[in-house]
């Protein structure tokens, strides 16, 4: 609790800490990223109005969260593994570990995107014909703002794990970062659309 706390708070004391510890806060780690992909699959979920209208939100819902979460993990390990070799090419000297822990902190803000539900059921209040402008439009800024702040995150945790300087761990990120988002969102898009697929299959049957 005092790490994830940390990490909103001193995030370069805090990675810090983590990268002295002898005893990574894996379990942690794990949870986070865990937590943080049910969050925004539950969001997403919830936010949608077709979901409403749809006969069965439960079933797919039991489904999507799973395949989200699971897509997330993936995408977590991957994107450890391909920030690590980003670095070494830059000559940093870090383990591969203290990139794992980091970047799994470093989705401490998705927490956040908890305040959208009731900034959601405010829109609700609106005329039927701004209602889904309204609600999509505050999904995405909050989505926005907490993607950017991830990102500051990560940084400021190569530039930890690595001894980096700002400029150097940013080029970090974004070169081989820049494929790995295209890898990790083409790796959730095809994994929840395999779920919506089977779903779609087992309601037809």
């Amino acid at each position: 609790m005092k790490d994830f706390l940390g990490t909103l708070i001193h995030p370069r004391d805090t990675f810090q800490k983590i990268i002295e510890s002898e005893h990574k806060p894996f379990g942690g780690a794990f949870l986070i990223v865990v937590f943080s992909n049910f969050i925004k699959a539950f969001i997403y979920l919830t936010t949608q109005p077709f979901i409403y209208l749809d006969p069965n939100p439960v079933l797919k819902g039991m489904l999507f969260v799973p395949s989200s979460i699971i897509s997330g993990l993936v995408g977590w390990i991957l994107l450890v593994f391909i920030l690590h070799t980003g670095a070494k090419i830059f000559k940093g000297k870090g383990e591969l570990v203290n990139v794992m822990v980091i970047t799994a902190y470093a989705q401490v803000p998705v927490f956040f995107l908890i305040l959208v539900l009731p900034l959601a059921n405010i829109s609700l209040l609106s005329p039927p014909q701004l209602i889904e402008i309204l609600t999509s439009f505050t999904v995405v800024v909050s989505q926005l703002i907490v993607f950017v702040w991830t990102v500051v995150l990560i940084i400021i945790g190569l530039e930890a794990v690595y001894k980096f300087d700002s400029k150097k761990a940013t080029a970090v990120f974004f070169l081989p970062g820049c494929g790995c988002a295209v890898l990790i969102i083409t790796l959730i898009t095809t994994i929840a659309g395999m779920g919506i697929l089977m779903l779609t299959a087992l309601l037809n049957k």
